[in-house]
């Protein structure tokens, strides 16, 4: 609650401040609701210069995208509030205020950081985006704005023209993710087909082998083979046995018995 209510008490502290805290507090809502907390992230220390950081940056899968909310409140309310004979002098005090502005989010422009190559600058209300980035003269002077910003790469936005560009931000995440589910599962499936395919050899090895197996030992019962000689051998053996048995039984029967006594 106490967040909450942090940028409404703002609201009551000096002008500058008060712009500066609805700002950002704007710009924090906007992200958060069209884009989660895990796709931006608050003064990031990434892009820090001195005590001074960019106020968000939009986390994209290869890059981060710069966005502040440093709005010259004060120097608007004076322009749009002042008599018709400062008013010109009110506008390029409010216009020196925005390129100072615009120069110094350039400087968190650092594509070897991860940044894209441009910034956004965000205005709190879209009369104030346009009245700065829109209209190309006033007073019959022309306006510098849009071709500075141009020449920096800090485009300005508000809460309704950011509000597509987050949609399409948030449009093109979606599609990453599932272009990434569809890799993944394309991973599988190659996986799947190299394990296939050992598989197949695998098993090819192993009929091989049990072909192999299977030939050899119906060579080993075969008539030529070495159990059907060794069952030869043992079945000549055992009729030899048995003759010998015979024989020696018939010697037996044969051989005189002497009489007790008889010598």
């Amino acid at each position: 609650m106490s967040g909450a209510i942090e940028p409404v008490i703002a609201m009551f502290k000096t002008p500058q401040m008060a712009g500066i805290a609805y700002a950002e507090a704007s710009l924090e809502v906007l992200l958060e609701t069209h884009l989660g907390n895990g796709l931006y992230e608050r003064k990031p220390r990434l892009l820090a210069s001195g005590n001074e950081t960019v106020d968000f940056i939009i986390k994209l899968p290869d890059c981060v995208v710069p966005i502040d909310s440093k709005f010259p409140e004060q120097k608007y309310r004076a322009w749009v509030e002042a008599p018709e004979a400062e008013v010109k002098v009110r506008w390029r005090e409010f216009r020196d205020a925005v390129i100072e502005q615009l120069n110094k989010i350039s400087r968190y422009i650092q594509p070897g950081l991860g940044t894209t190559d441009y910034a956004l600058v965000f205005f709190p209300t879209d009369a104030v985006w346009h009245q700065a980035f829109v209209v190309t003269k006033w007073y019959g002077e022309d306006n510098p704005l849009p071709r500075k910003s141009q020449e920096l790469r800090v485009f300005g936005c508000s809460s309704q023209t950011l509000m597509p560009y987050l949609g399409l931000l948030r449009l093109g995440l979606r599609n990453l993710r599932l272009s990434e589910d569809v890799k993944g599962v394309q991973q599988m499936v190659s996986q799947l087909e190299t394990s296939w395919g050992q598989l197949e050899k695998d098993w090819g090895t192993l009929l091989g082998h049990l072909r192999n197996a299977y030939n050899f030992a119906s060579g080993m019962i075969g008539s030529r083979g070495s159990l059907s000689q060794v069952d030869t051998v043992v079945g000549e053996l055992s009729k030899s046995r048995s003759k010998t048995d015979e024989g020696s039984q018939v010697l037996l029967e044969n051989q005189p018995i002497e009489s007790e006594g008889v010598r």
